[in-house]
């Protein structure tokens, strides 16, 4: 029903804002074929033959967008050894930070983290209009759509521009009677400019840390959780894929405190991986996870994971469990995800 009317795949002979391109699929098409020749080929995760496979052992929780659907449509398909869409599992969730009260138990509405992204907002704001930098960009901005007196965003333009960019298409352009008027290259350049600056102080201010860390507990529980479960061989999948957003990859990676600075670029993927150390002679097993963020390791970053890896680079599951069941909240001086949203 999902995909009668989302549709498998972008096939608009115009695009609107929002949707998926060609390209886009095209993007995430390679991913499914790199994380194929990562997890599948190379550390056998799934098994490769369609003999062996079995879809029961991949679950999808896409959020509720037709853009964000097909991009998990376009990666199963690269990824997969045996593609039938019809016995996957799909999950749809209207949040983009994928909190689930059904999965986990706690609350999606967080009061407290809306009260430091109000403080966030105001901040962020203060320092756009002090800055002649931003300024300056603005009123080029509004000059050239036509609409001098009015402030346009110069964030939302941005996102406007990466639409021709990644497309390699000519700069919008405006026809009024007297004067054509069209973006630059110069003017992009100061425009992207900005934004890294806006973006690496938002992920290194106060608010916005502990709003992003507050956020993306519930879903940094379901991960964690479901990593015991698959510990315990009593969780059938052995691959999950959350199908998102750059605002949910963006809250993660600062929640985790290995944002570099940049925001993230299209087709972007954060990879929790499981790992299992047997010993010999051993009734136990130890278990380590392992953070990739488009395809770079960053475990060693991982706020929770500093100082603690082992020989190979692993970081252990135990203290991923102690973030998500104490240390996090701790850290809002609460004993709860519960009262950490109140306090």
């Amino acid at each position: 029903s999902q995909a009668l009317r989302f549709g498998l795949f972008p096939h608009s002979p115009l695009c609107s804002g929002s949707q998926l391109t060609g390209v886009g699929a095209a993007q995430q098409l390679t991913n499914g074929q790199l994380f194929n020749k990562a997890y599948i080929q190379k550390w056998n995760l799934l098994p490769a033959t369609p003999e062996e496979f079995n879809t029961s052992q991949v679950l999808v929780i896409s959020t509720d967008y037709s853009r964000t659907y097909q991009s998990a449509i376009a990666f199963l398909f690269g990824f997969l050894p045996v593609f039938k869409l019809n016995d996957i599992k799909f999950k749809f969730n209207h949040m983009n930070t994928f909190c689930s009260a059904a999965s986990t138990g706690m609350q999606c509405g967080c009061g407290k983290a809306t009260s430091y992204e109000k403080q966030e907002n105001k901040e962020s704001y203060r320092l756009r209009h002090s800055s002649l930098f931003h300024n300056s960009i603005q009123q080029n901005i509004s000059a050239i759509a036509g609409a001098p007196k009015k402030k346009l965003p110069v964030a939302a333009t941005n996102d406007n521009l990466l639409g021709y960019i990644c497309h390699n298409l000519p700069l919008p352009c405006r026809d009024p009677d007297d004067k054509r008027t069209c973006f630059t290259w110069p003017l992009v350049g100061k425009i992207w400019k900005y934004f890294d600056i806006a973006t690496q102080y938002s992920a290194s201010n106060y608010a916005f840390q502990k709003n992003k860390r507050l956020l993306m507990h519930p879903l940094l529980n379901e991960i964690a959780q479901r990593m015991v479960h698959i510990a315990k061989q009593t969780e059938p999948s052995r691959f999950v894929l959350y199908s998102g957003h750059d605002l949910t990859i963006n809250a993660m990676i600062v929640a985790l405190g290995v944002h570099n600075g940049k925001w993230p670029p299209f087709a972007s993927t954060l990879a929790f991986e499981l790992y299992r150390e047997t010993q010999t002679g051993e009734p136990r097993s130890n278990h380590y996870i392992r953070v990739v963020y488009n395809g770079k390791d960053v475990t060693s970053r991982v706020r929770f994971c500093k100082g603690e890896l082992n020989a190979d680079g692993l970081c252990p599951l135990a203290k991923f469990l102690q973030f998500v069941m104490y240390d996090n909240v701790k850290y809002f001086g609460a004993s709860s995800y519960k009262e950490a949203c109140a306090t």
